[in-house]
């Protein structure tokens, strides 16, 4: 399987996991308020990550943190798992790092190392020196409760780093 396709499936199911539901099966409670400009657009990306086109979601994304309703940890992760899904790995880190100065609630931070694995995953290229990075952040996604898709890719670093007994 050529690496990008791997990266591929690896990144999708955080995305789908992101925008469809979350990676735990513990989704947020819908909100019975009238909905805000930054939830339709959420809406929208979301619509946009089920028909793979990123470049579109990144500039919602990007539109809807500045609707100027607080810090958005949502457009956060989504630009991180988009940026991820385009192969821009160093632009997606740079979106986790805000998530993990924004939150402390588990869930979320579950999904950010999930991502901030994939993309450092990515960026080794394959050298196991490179890996422990993408080791660590997928261990921490584990302990904060994150799924299936965080356990295969923990698995994946470990097997690329011949530590698989």
């Amino acid at each position: 399987m050529p690496k990008r396709a791997l990266l591929a499936f690896l990144c999708a199911g955080v995305a789908s996991a992101f925008f469809l539901g979350t990676l735990n099966g513990a989704a947020a409670a819908p909100e019975k308020a009238a909905p805000t400009a930054r939830s339709e657009k959420l809406e929208e990306v979301r619509l946009l990550f089920q028909q793979e086109n990123y470049k579109e979601a990144v500039k919602l994304l990007k539109e809807a943190a500045k609707l100027g309703e607080g810090p958005c940890v949502e457009c956060e992760l989504g630009l991180a798992s988009a940026f991820n899904r385009m192969a821009a790995y160093r632009e997606a880190l740079k979106h986790v790092d805000e998530i993990l100065k924004l939150t402390s609630e588990k869930v979320l931070l579950a999904r950010a190392y999930n991502e901030q694995g994939v993309a450092l995953l990515a960026l080794a290229q394959g050298d196991p020196k490179e890996l422990p990075g993408a080791e660590q952040a997928f261990r921490k996604a584990m302990e904060l409760g994150s799924g299936n898709v965080t356990r295969f890719n923990l698995g994946y670093t470990l097997l690329k780093q011949s530590r698989d007994a």
